[in-house]
């Protein structure tokens, strides 16, 4: 929970990469983590044309399949 909410207060500062890793981690250890995987997504939403947003939807497709 405290490092979702760090990845939040990540995000808000334009430190996504660092926002997105935090949570890809939580996502590693318990993929049904629901409030994790929707602020995941929700920080990926913001970054439209971003390559970055590209490679950490990747990284969340191969964790889900």
């Amino acid at each position: 929970q405290l490092k979702q909410e760090l990845a939040v207060q990540y995000s808000q500062a334009g430190r996504k990469e660092e926002a997105l890793e935090l949570l890809l981690g939580i996502l590693r250890q318990d993929l049904n983590t629901g409030e994790a995987k929707k602020t995941f997504l929700d920080i990926l939403a913001t970054m439209d044309g971003d390559p970055l947003a590209s490679r950490f939807r990747r990284h969340l497709y191969t964790l889900l399949y």
